[in-house]
């Protein structure tokens, strides 16, 4: 060691100090980069995934903006939690003049370290950032020798004898060969992934359709001879049971655990006690409402063909739920996720080993720390954009949706009994001009017999 010494520059009084300075410059790099592990503080009580998210919906849009809960007893993680910020809803113009504003690029990237993406993916991104300083210490202090801070070089640390330990480190070229079947498996990983979240959405757009169908068609076929009353109470039943229908399959999809308090209040807000406890109570909700609807079809006092109609437009809500159901219950074969897991995983974290030569140029290799990170955030969040999309139905805007369908089906009732309204009256109207013009056309007459009598 002392004889290996002698190429370097530095004095031997200053060694213990320098090495000191360059074990503490690692530290802070470590210090600075791992608080990405939002875990890296949970001895201390300060981990974030501790704490609950709520959403709370601005008045202007369907944009959501988080805010802290007390501690709950069950706590999600925050990969879970932050799904609810990805039901994105645009439903005006100014949403989507935002949305294409040319400062998006450089607010995406302001915004990349406080991402839900890269906070969902620190312990991830912390091993392969471990790897790289563990790499980096390895090959300089044990290997090459390293730095200090005004630029003089100091010896390696030789901790076996004169045995030279070997360096880590890995050709770039099986990397190179690999990347194209990676980026394969890649690809149509969140091919998949976006195919079944586009049906998702297809098949509540259906449901928004086949609601709306299914309550104009009883607002227009209904008897109009009926009293009032009973129209109102057989709209107001239909437009009921076909809102409670889209409220449980939101229910269905999103659990008790997120969905179940709001759930029950809605129902109790909107519908019969007898009704919302039979839905309240019911093991699968979506089937109840479906039973309920079907009732009050059949409550409509039309002709066969009419309530054939009206049934198709059940039967498509019914079709609905089985699609929805089939997308929820069969993932993406597991031994293909598992395999593109495994595949990415040791091609990530193998990686810095071969990226070490190519940083050779800069202080202690000190680059390859930001490059594997970068590297490690895009690949890996490639892969959990799949995860994330893969199930649908948490990141569909499905409380929008059925708000929309509740404001289309009352409004429809609503214009129903407007046009009623508006007939009754035109129809007393001509009535009342009827009898004044019979009273018109006998006032000649009787004048005619006045005169008759006093002659």
């Amino acid at each position: 060691r002392t004889d290996t010494h002698q190429l370097y520059q530095p004095a031997t009084k200053h060694h213990s100090k320098t090495t000191m300075r360059n074990t503490s410059y690692y530290i802070s790099c470590l210090l600075f980069l791992f608080p990405l592990s939002l875990d890296a503080f949970a001895p201390f009580g300060l981990s974030t995934r501790e704490t609950s998210i709520l959403l709370v919906r601005s008045s202007t849009n369907n944009n959501v903006a988080p805010t802290i809960l007390e501690k709950d007893e069950k706590k999600l993680p925050y990969e879970e939690e932050s799904r609810r910020y990805r039901r994105t809803f645009y439903d005006s113009r100014a949403d989507w003049i935002d949305h294409r504003s040319n400062e998006r690029f450089l607010e995406n990237l302001w915004k990349t370290y406080s991402s839900g993406l890269v906070r969902g993916l620190s312990k991830e991104i912390g091993t392969v950032f471990l790897i790289s300083l563990g790499v980096c210490f390895y090959n300089d202090v044990f290997i090459n020798g390293w730095q200090d801070f005004a630029g003089n070089m100091h010896n390696p640390i030789n901790i076996i004898g004169n045995i030279r330990m070997p360096l880590a480190e890995l050709p770039l070229t099986p990397f190179t060969l690999s990347s194209g079947s990676l980026g394969l498996l890649l690809v149509f990983r969140t091919n998949a992934s976006y195919a079944r979240w586009m049906e998702a959405r297809t098949r509540w757009s259906a449901c928004v359709n086949h609601s709306r169908n299914l309550v104009r068609l009883g607002a227009a076929w209904v008897n109009k001879d009926l009293p009032v009353e009973t129209q109102r109470s057989l709209l107001k039943n239909l437009a009921d049971c076909t809102w409670a229908y889209s409220r449980c399959l939101q229910r269905h999809f999103l659990g008790p655990q997120e969905d179940e308090a709001a759930f029950c209040m809605s129902v109790k807000d909107r519908l019969s006690p007898e009704l919302a406890d039979k839905l309240i109570e019911a093991h699968h909700k979506p089937i109840r409402a479906i039973y309920e609807l079907t009732k009050a079809v059949n409550a409509f006092p039309l002709s066969d063909h009419l309530h054939v109609e009206m049934d198709v437009a059940v039967e498509h809500l019914s079709d609905v739920l089985g699609g929805c159901e089939r997308i929820y219950s069969s993932p993406v074969p597991l031994v293909y996720t598992r395999h593109t897991e495994r595949f990415l995983g040791f091609w990530i974290l193998a990686l810095p080993l071969s990226l070490y030569p190519s940083f050779e140029d800069s202080w202690n290799h000190v680059g390859l720390l930001p490059a594997a990170i970068l590297i490690a955030f895009f690949f890996f969040g490639i892969e959990e954009l799949a995860i994330q999309l893969e199930e649908p139905f948490s990141i569909l805007p499905m409380e929008q949706l059925v708000n929309r369908i509740e404001s289309s089906i009352d409004s429809t009732i609503q214009w129903h009994f407007e046009d009623l309204e508006a007939e009754q009256k035109a129809a007393a109207a001509a009535a009342s001009d009827v009898v004044n013009g019979e009273k018109r056309r006998m006032v000649p007459f009787i004048g005619r017999k006045n005169n008759d009598e006093n002659d």
